[in-house]
């Protein structure tokens, strides 16, 4: 179970291409176009303004998909976000071992999140909100590609999908051993220090640094990478095959990691016959 925390920070971000100059993908199926983007979920203020390629496939594009909803303040969101507390009665301390606890509580005191409601989360999400606090000191401050393009879709009246529900993503982890989960995210804090340097690759349309960290996820994590990338990629393909037979053009944001390696989107749609070329206007 390690190595899951900096990927589910590039996730919630085909072979090799370490000298690639896009993270903008354009997929043709005859004369019929989407463009596939590899998105960060969070970004600093310097990482602004994106690639060029990024606001050109949006301005080509007549709607724009998403991992999830982003509307957090509908109805049907609101609801979904319940599935981050643990139910009534139980906290954090009655469903972890008292060493992984403690652990978790003194991450949580460093960076100032101890509060009653912080109990209240499952485990996974707790981890994930100090996630969220370690990135800010670390100077990701900025809402990423996926809210970028959500506003600006938004504010020029273009269609927005989901590939899956939010709750989809709430819930991805809470048939796993709560215990494992905290516990690898916790031994894997280091590497969101290094999170500066996957990004500035992204930049320049190079996955070497991730590549490297997803082969490594995937030898010793199995389950995490089968759950988080592998399954839902392959729950996402058949949307996009449907995106490739419209007469409009999407245009497709998804975390980076769900385009790298042998269980891809990108490999995934080679195979089924897609031309799949990086877009470099």
């Amino acid at each position: 179970m390690k190595r899951i925390l900096l990927l589910l920070c590039l996730a919630f971000l085909c072979g090799t291409q370490a000298f690639a100059q896009s993270a903008v993908w354009k997929i043709s199926n005859g004369d019929k176009t989407i463009y596939l983007a590899g998105s960060w979920h969070v970004l600093r203020e310097a990482d602004y303004p994106l690639p060029r390629e990024f606001d050109l496939a949006f301005e080509k594009s007549d709607a724009v998909a998403f991992e999830s909803d982003l509307d957090l303040f509908s109805v049907k969101a609101l609801k979904a976000l319940q599935r981050m507390y643990l139910p009534a009665g139980k906290t954090l301390k009655t469903e972890l071992r008292p060493e992984i606890y403690e652990s978790l509580i003194q991450k949580g005191s460093e960076l100032g999140l101890t509060n009653e409601l912080f109990l209240k989360f499952k485990p996974f999400m707790a981890v994930m909100m100090l996630e969220v606090k370690q990135l800010e000191q670390l100077g990701f401050v900025k809402l990423g590609i996926d809210d970028h393009y959500f506003s600006r879709a938004r504010q020029a009246g273009k269609r927005r999908f989901a590939l899956e529900s939010l709750e989809t993503g709430l819930v991805l982890f809470d048939d796993i051993d709560q215990n494992d989960v905290v516990e690898s995210m916790l031994d894997d804090w280091d590497r969101l220090f290094q999170l500066d340097g996957y990004v500035d690759e992204w930049r320049q349309g190079k996955m070497t640094l991730l590549e490297n960290y997803i082969e490594e996820l995937k030898t010793q994590s199995p389950l995490i990478y089968e759950r988080l990338l592998t399954q839902r990629n392959h729950a996402w393909l058949p949307k996009l095959e449907r995106f490739l037979k419209t007469k409009k053009t999407e245009f497709v944001i998804v975390g980076f990691a769900h385009l790298v390696g042998n269980d891809g989107l990108l490999k995934l749609l080679r195979d089924k016959g897609y031309k799949v070329e990086q877009y470099l206007p």
